[in-house]
């Protein structure tokens, strides 16, 4: 399944057992030439992403979230917003 942003794109499947849980970002070129910029976003989405699932939701998925180029001009705590909203979504 496909949940989308105006900022990045989440995709989530069944993992293969109930307990398992996969986070993968991914920060492409697209969004920035220069790779301290997407370490930086990499970065800022891991961290949103561990204390948003250190709750033990989302158990059971494989998530993906792809960053789109409006993510740079975005504020730490707009895109923990963002991403918040879409994960509530998948609840």
């Amino acid at each position: 399944m496909k949940f989308t942003s105006e900022l990045f794109d989440v995709y989530i499947s069944p993992a293969r057992t109930p307990t398992d849980r996969r986070v993968d970002v991914a920060v492409g070129v697209k969004v920035s030439k220069k790779a301290v910029v997407r370490n930086r976003l990499r970065r800022q989405l891991k961290e949103i992403l561990r204390l948003y699932l250190r709750t033990g939701s989302a158990s059971g998925y494989y998530l993906r979230v792809a960053a789109k180029p409006p993510l740079i001009n975005q504020k730490f705590s707009q895109i923990k917003k963002q991403i918040e909203a879409v994960l509530d979504k998948i609840k």
